[in-house]
């Protein structure tokens, strides 16, 4: 298994680690310790399957924009009447 790429993040304080592979997740267990970024190089061209499920990336919280202020509003409201998945 190959070290994946290794460089400084010093505006976050952190190391990133860049990954061409899944597998290579493994190693960065021997990086060190702090903060680390990880990024794993994908393909968004290659179908997954289905998996009959979503990701909730909410609108920030904390804005400055007025649009985005609102943006966050209509996200709460909208969870506020949201189901859930499960029970």
């Amino acid at each position: 298994m190959q070290r994946p790429a290794v460089r400084p993040l010093p505006l976050l304080g952190a190391t990133i680690a860049t990954m061409p592979r899944r597998d290579d997740l493994k190693s960065i267990l021997i990086i060190g310790s702090g903060p680390i970024v990880i990024h794993l190089e994908s393909d968004p061209l290659i179908d997954a399957p289905s998996s009959e499920s979503w990701w909730d990336v909410p609108v920030s919280a904390v804005a400055e924009l007025d649009s985005t202020k609102k943006a966050y509003q209509v996200y709460e409201d909208w969870k506020a009447v949201q189901k859930p998945l499960l029970g």
